[in-house]
């Protein structure tokens, strides 16, 4: 078994220490601007900005990189029907 590790060399984009600066304060300011949305508008979503979303869910980091989500998007009447079967149950 071949015990060598290997380092990764960032790229000459990824050496510009700016670039470091500006994603941590990036990544900073999403953490403390963070916040829980409970109550939502009765608005349709743009079939557009759902796949988009669920692109990007898609990249979300994993344990082992093992990916296990699955998703499913449900609009209209499926999706009362579902809100309806869980409010059933949590009562």
């Amino acid at each position: 078994m071949n015990n060598r590790r290997f380092i990764h060399t960032p790229s000459k984009s990824f050496k510009d220490k700016s670039y470091f600066r500006r994603t941590t304060l990036d990544v900073i300011k999403a953490i403390k601007e963070r916040r829980s949305i409970r109550k939502f508008q009765n608005k349709i979503v743009p079939k557009e900005t759902i796949e988009r979303l669920l692109e990007l869910a898609n990249k979300a980091p994993s344990g082992k990189n093992r990916q296990p989500w699955r998703f499913v998007v449900l609009q209209h009447r499926k999706k009362d029907e579902l809100v309806n079967i869980m409010e059933n149950i949590s009562s």
